[in-house]
């Protein structure tokens, strides 16, 4: 309401009823009257002058809401009064209506604050309720006066059930006893507890992890109150902590056992490469004795076996007497077997070692059994034996696999058939056969009637060294080795070998097979349509000397006087000229004065070990000189690897001790022959 419309309507409340009015008109002296103003917003004070008084016009607010005003009349005395306010009763009306009014504006104030408070007090109840921590306040003597409502989610009690209580009484004895350790101290110098860990109990009994922070408060007079502070429950932050703290510690354990295991697996490898080490000279040094022993035994068997081939032919063809021939057959013979013996050691070495190598070439079965054969029935002739070679259904005409190998494990499964048979039949029957995988193999069936076995001498039969029985070594000698070798042969063949059947003096059979690959590009014949080359491979007699006339010029390098001898008597014997040096020093100086004259070497027979200087070294000599003189390696050794060996060093050829004459004169034939097409070719 405007101050002019307030005016107004206080000038209508005191002129009084209308004059048209009948309503009679009073006198009014000095007195104070209250005209409500509703709605009305003016909060100035004015005078109001009249002809026969003064009004003074008090507003009453509330809230800056005018809803009434005080009207305190004065008449006017005289003229003189127009312009002012005089005389003792205004005065007192003023006093008074001042007093009421500073009064009313104080009571409002007041009430405003009191209002005020109220709400700020809802509203900190209100946040307090929505605090996570635990809100409290203790008295001088560390009891609850005040929590917050929310202890109840974080604790199970009522902020009721806690006032007067301490917060050690929601501990254990022990724990209790903890905290007061650490924080009595502060509390005596009235200082601030700061991130102190403790543990409550809930009120179901659950333990609860707490981060309680206090600081004293005071009163205007500084007087100590008490505390207050907030608690914080870290109960599920602790576990985690705890976990990774645990987590931590198995990586670290599991790091320190890593690590530990680590350094045994560094330790065990470091030992193992040691072991290896150590094997491996042990396989060195063993496969070196082998090769000293094999040359060490070859070269004195050559020259036995070899002069006992000129005794035998010269015994044949001149005046001879049964007893010095039978002499002579015995020395071959036991020869002979003492060869076999050092191979077969040889063979097993280079098996145990991986060195044994298998080709897989094209054969024919047919020829490969006949062959056999014709080795195989001279032992059975001679012990008169019956020996039987029967093939059964189709055969394919050609196979894939080792010859030499096959070859020699029929040759062992049938010679220990007819040395363990004292009378009787020995029978081999080969037949086409397949596995479960569909591979094709052939399969050899070796059949006896001899002294057989019982099931536990078959058990160890195959075990290196090992005999059925030790009474079979002292009658039908032998090392035990052939078994071992001829199974381990067939697996490398992709077959076995495993005993059918066997009784104590009813006989026993061995059953032979070996992968033979694929049979899609050959025939398969019937045992009665066999090639005509296989029949005649038994009519050609494996030791004819074969009609080759070694018209040359030879070099024989060669330590051993014996074998000087043997070997320049059958090249000579070929129609050879031999010249002798004993060691490689001498060879190379002869060779490279030979070239120089009328009459250079042809040929150089090289013993590869030799004193001074051996035959790998001199044939390396020769060829960084430049000579393409053949040169073929004659060794005692017959170890894998020392063909390879004889040949990167420069040699043309290679052959071992003792001597087989025929292959030797082929052997020297052969590489002459190469070199002299070389030379024709080049001219």
């Amino acid at each position: 309401m405007s101050g002019r419309s307030q005016q107004q309507k206080v000038k209508k409340a005191i002129k009084g009823p209308d004059k048209k009015s009948k309503q009679p008109v009073t006198k009014r002296n000095d007195t104070v009257n209250v005209v409500p103003f509703p709605g009305g917003k003016s909060n100035r004070w004015f005078l109001l002058p009249q002809k026969t008084c003064w009004v003074l016009v008090i507003p009453v607010l509330a809230f800056a809401i005018c809803y009434a005003a005080l009207y305190a009349y004065s008449p006017v005395q005289n003229s003189s009064m127009q312009t002012g306010i005089c005389g003792s009763g205004l005065t007192a009306i003023l006093t008074f209506t001042v007093i009421l009014a500073l009064s009313a504006y104080q009571a409002w104030k007041t009430r405003n604050k009191l209002e005020l408070m109220r709400h700020e007090q809802e509203r900190n109840r209100d946040l307090l309720g929505t605090l996570a921590e635990w809100i409290w306040e203790t008295d001088d003597q560390l009891r609850f006066s005040f929590t917050n409502p929310n202890v109840d989610k974080i604790l199970g009690y009522s902020p009721d059930e806690l006032i007067e209580r301490k917060m050690t009484d929601l501990m254990s004895q022990a724990e209790a006893k903890r905290v007061k350790l650490i924080v009595l101290p502060n509390i005596r110098k009235r200082k601030q507890i700061s991130d102190l860990e403790c543990t409550i109990k809930h009120k179901d009994g659950r333990k609860l992890v707490m981060e309680v922070t206090g600081k004293p408060y005071f009163d205007v007079q500084g007087r100590y109150l008490g505390y207050r502070g907030a608690s914080l429950e870290i109960t599920k932050r602790k576990d985690a902590q705890m976990a990774l703290r645990e987590s931590n510690a198995m990586m670290v354990d599991a790091f320190e056992s890593e690590k530990r295991i680590s350094m045994q697996l560094e330790a065990t490898m470091e030992q193992l490469e040691l072991e290896k080490s150590k094997a491996e000279q042990a396989s060195d040094a063993k496969s070196s004795f082998l090769a000293n022993m094999s040359h060490e035994i070859r070269t004195p068997m050559t020259a036995i076996l070899g002069f006992i081939d000129i005794l035998a032919e010269l015994e044949t063809n001149g005046p001879h007497s049964p007893e010095r021939l039978d002499a002579i057959e015995t020395i071959k013979r036991n020869g002979e077997y003492l060869i076999k013996l050092i191979n077969d050691i040889l063979d097993l070495s280079k098996i145990e070692a991986g060195k044994m190598e298998v080709e897989q070439i094209p054969c024919c079965p047919f020829e490969l059994v006949e062959n056999v054969q014709s080795l195989i029935r001279v032992r059975s002739d001679t012990k008169g034996l019956i020996f039987e070679s029967e093939f059964i259904g189709s055969i394919p005409e050609t196979i894939m696999t080792d010859p030499t190998r096959l070859r020699q494990v029929l040759i062992n499964l049938l010679g220990n058939a007819i040395k363990f048979t004292k009378a009787g039949t020995v029978r081999l029957v080969t037949r086409l056969a397949s596995d479960a995988n569909g591979r094709n193999l052939l399969q050899f069936d070796v059949i006896d009637s001899g002294i057989g076995m019982t099931e536990e001498q078959a058990t160890r039969l195959f075990d290196p060294f090992v005999q059925a029985d030790t009474s079979t070594t002292r009658n039908f000698g032998g090392t035990g080795l052939g078994l071992t070798i001829s199974r381990r042969l067939a697996r490398s063949l992709g077959g076995d070998i495993k005993i059918e059947y066997t009784k104590p003096n009813k006989g026993t059979c061995f059953r032979f097979t070996c992968d033979i690959g694929s049979l899609r590009s050959t025939r398969l014949l019937a045992p009665n349509h066999r090639p005509a080359s296989a029949a005649k491979a038994t009519e050609t007699p494996n030791d004819a000397l074969p009609d080759i006339k070694l018209d040359c010029n030879i070099l024989l390098a060669e330590d051993g006087p014996d074998n000087q001898r043997l070997i320049s008597f059958i090249l000579k014997k070929a129609g050879a000229q031999v010249t002798i040096v004993d060691n490689g020093k001498l060879a190379v100086n002869k060779t490279v004065s030979s070239t120089k004259g009328d009459s250079p070497f042809d040929l150089i027979l090289m013993d590869m070990q030799m004193p001074i200087m051996d035959g790998y070294q001199a044939t390396a000599r020769l060829r960084s000189l430049g000579l393409d003189t053949p040169i073929v390696a004659l060794t005692a050794n017959a170890m894998e690897g020392d063909r390879e060996k004889c040949i990167s060093v420069g040699c043309n050829e290679y052959t071992t001790k003792p001597i087989d004459r025929i292959e030797l004169i082929k052997t020297i034939n052969k590489a002459i022959m190469e070199k002299q097409s070389i030379g024709t070719v080049a001219s």
